[in-house]
């Protein structure tokens, strides 16, 4: 009977020990997945502010050509309301 005793409280134990090692193991994994993604969110932002940083120095083409028509679109809007009122004096 004491034997048995002894046996399942060494099973218990055995059991409470792998259970913190299994904690401990998931609270490292955990850490390690923050610190991986903590990095790569430090290298997007520094990519990104490097990005915005040039196009502030410098607007690139497409933005000029962004511009370029919408100020055309508009000079032809404002054509197409002129013609629009021609006709109708």
């Amino acid at each position: 009977m004491r034997e048995a005793r002894e046996e399942e409280r060494q099973r218990l134990d055995d059991k409470a020990q792998c259970q913190r090692q299994l904690s401990l193991f998931r609270r490292q994994m955990l850490v390690h997945t923050i610190e991986g993604l903590k990095k790569s969110l430090e290298d997007q932002s520094a990519k990104l502010q490097a990005t915005y940083s040039r196009q502030e120095r410098a607007p690139s083409s497409d933005e000029e050509n962004l511009c370029r028509t919408h100020s055309s679109s508009s000079s032809n809007s404002n054509k197409f309301q002129q013609t629009k009122k021609d006709p109708a004096e």
